[in-house]
């Protein structure tokens, strides 16, 4: 959970930095690739031995430039939730002096603890309170780090005998125009690549998947009907974009996801899985375009969006039924994931985004190129570590960052949708106190009876649909609560969740 920066001190847990603020961090040490020097001296947790960033990890985090993304974010991520015992701010500002990055170190004390001294957290003066040079050119050359523009890192005494307010000025408040775009994170909302977790599904060609029953579609016909990809454009992920088109005047619209260039394993893994399964709260495969520059898959146009655009251009569609029935739709399509087969398939990126509307408001999960095989709910081990997770950053469950794969993951992220149902608010808003909707509730509901549901749901609920209807607000509410349970062992299987949801319905 977020904290609001007139609640952090230096004893709070980096894990607890809001949103914002690490954006704003990233924007400061993804600069000439900063990171690198951060990522060499972080020790492992716990008073173990030796580094917790491999150079594995260190090529993870380097390959998120390639599609726009923040290292420094995944590190902090990742670094802010590992241990039994997590690092702090004042741990983050010491290592942050100790390879002399006191730009970041004095945003910290600055702008976001707003102390009045920190003359004993950043001496810049004193020689014991960084690394000599020799010590970080051997860390950073054991993890093979290139650090790009640090030519003159080891000799920089251009802080020396400025004071902290000046310093605080020219350097905390810097115009970013050092920062290349690709390297910012600006939207927490969108796909979020972090550390480590499993590998993907077998790689394979798309001949090998692809049935009898899956239309192969010509990449030409395609491109025409869309005007060279440049009309009718849905919208655009980390993968790729989403385009609406009919072949035909007197066809059916389609909607097609034109992959970039870099992502075939995803291609392969989304359309591996959707030919696996039938349902009717999945989105459905219509074909394949093989043939192109491009992969394209095509699925069913889904007429009324996604979820999140619903609730936030017309939530007066959505009446308190109906969005019970979306809750239930999105969950029977979650729990077929979970056990259609012997080993539950994890789809990882559960979102309001990823969940379609229909003609007639009925739910479809969408957005298969995450899911992977996981363990089952009563599986509380951590599975090994192995290439990229991704997923949406406030969606995802602390054991997410660790690697940890399980049904659970999707029940954390079902929570925060139902908290969208209930508010009917952005999941990320930057004008409102607390930015991401958990940590916003929480702080709304902080001073009233946690256990009185109907009271929490005055408060909370979405007004903007006429008389709230206590009964379904509040037991979406309560499954909502129960899914965000931080701990893993605590939070509730998707299959009891949609039980609960149906005797909502039966009653």
């Amino acid at each position: 959970m977020a904290l609001q920066r007139d609640r952090l001190t230096l004893n709070t847990e980096l894990r607890h930095l809001s949103i914002k603020d690490r954006i704003q961090l990233s924007t400061i040490l993804d600069i000439d690739h900063n990171w690198k020097l951060l990522a060499a001296i972080i020790p492992k947790p716990d008073g173990m031995d030796g580094s917790l960033i491999t150079s594995s990890n260190v090529k993870v985090l380097e390959d998120l430039l390639k599609i726009g993304k923040s290292p420094t974010q995944a590190l902090l991520d990742f670094w802010g939730t590992s241990g039994r015992k997590r690092a702090t701010i004042e741990d983050f500002i010491k290592l942050l002096n100790s390879c002399r990055l006191y730009r970041a170190s004095l945003f910290l004390c600055n702008d976001i603890l707003k102390l009045e001294s920190f003359d004993h957290l950043i001496d810049i003066n004193c020689s014991d309170s960084y690394l000599d040079t020799e010590s970080i050119n051997k860390m950073t050359n054991n993890l093979n780090l290139n650090t790009k523009g640090n030519t003159s890192f080891g000799d920089d005494k251009s802080f020396a005998g400025k004071g902290f307010s000046e310093l605080s000025t020219n350097l905390c408040h810097q115009p970013m125009d050092k920062m290349d775009a690709k390297n910012c994170f600006l939207d927490p909302s969108a796909p979020n690549e972090s550390l480590i977790s499993f590998s993907t599904l077998e790689d394979n060609n798309a001949q090998n998947i692809v049935n009898e029953n899956i239309m192969q579609y010509s990449y030409e016909e395609i491109r025409r009907a869309t005007n060279d990809f440049a009309d009718h454009k849905l919208g655009e992920g980390a993968f790729g974009a989403v385009y609406r088109c009919r072949l035909r005047r007197d066809s059916d619209f389609i909607a097609v996801k034109r992959l970039k260039s870099d992502f075939q394993k995803q291609f392969l893994s989304e359309l591996k899985v959707m030919t696996k399964f039938s349902h009717k709260n999945l989105l459905s495969i219509c074909g394949i375009s093989c043939d192109g520059p491009s992969l394209l898959i095509i699925y069913h146009y889904m007429s009324n969006g996604s979820l999140q655009e619903c609730l936030e251009k017309r939530p007066q569609c959505l009446s308190w039924s109906q969005r019970l029935a979306i809750a239930l739709g999105t969950a029977r399509g979650i729990c077929h994931l979970h056990t259609f087969d012997a080993k539950p398939y994890v789809h990882r990126d559960i979102k309001s985004a990823n969940i379609l509307l229909d003609n007639d408001l009925n739910a479809r999960v969408g957005d298969f190129g995450l899911v992977r095989v996981g363990s089952g709910a009563d599986n509380t081990s951590t599975k090994p570590l192995a290439t990229t997770i991704i997923g949406t950053t406030i969606y995802m469950a602390p054991e997410a960052y660790r690697g940890d794969i399980s049904v659970k993951l999707d029940s954390f992220s079902f929570g925060i949708v139902l908290l969208e149902l209930v508010s009917g608010l952005k999941p990320y808003d930057e004008s409102r106190e607390g930015f991401d909707l958990l940590s916003y509730v929480e702080e709304r509901v902080a001073d009233l009876d946690e256990e009185d549901e109907r009271s929490i749901v005055r408060t909370i609920g979405d007004q903007s649909i006429g008389p709230l209807d206590e009964r379904i607000a509040a037991e979406l509410y309560r499954n909502s609560r129960k899914c965000v349970e931080q701990r893993k062992k605590y939070r509730p299987a998707m299959t009891e969740v949609l039980q609960s949801l149906e005797c909502l319905e039966r009653n």
